[in-house]
């Protein structure tokens, strides 16, 4: 999950360097409800209120899973078939491991996106 923003100057999208799962989360860890940000394209300082960061997908993560799945597969495909056949379980189970992480990213986004902090 990645935290952006988008700068009030350039109207372009900045990352916040966060681990937080939650709004709650976040406004401790940056000191209140109000913060100050900078804007990594123009370098402007923003204050803003920590419901205006929004949480969306990596997509590095997601390469990353796809890359492990895909030698999975392969190393599986290899051992499987010198034994002289070929299962389905070999990609049946990368596939069911990648659904099972997206899911579980898309409903850690949606929920922090649905949170609010007053």
């Amino acid at each position: 999950m990645m935290l952006m923003f988008l700068c009030r100057s350039c109207k372009e999208y900045s990352t916040v360097k966060s681990k937080a799962q939650n709004r709650y989360d976040l406004r401790d860890e940056l000191g209140g409800p109000e913060v100050k940000l900078q804007c990594s394209e123009c370098l402007s300082t923003n204050n803003l209120h920590v419901n205006r960061i929004m949480a969306q997908s990596k997509i590095s993560s997601s390469v990353l899973l796809i890359a492990i799945a895909v030698a999975f597969v392969l190393c599986a495909t290899f051992a499987l078939s010198s034994l002289g056949f070929i299962s389905t379980a070999t990609f049946v189970i990368p596939l069911a491991m990648y659904g099972v992480y997206k899911k579980q990213e898309e409903n850690t986004i949606r929920q922090f996106n649905k949170t609010l902090v007053s």
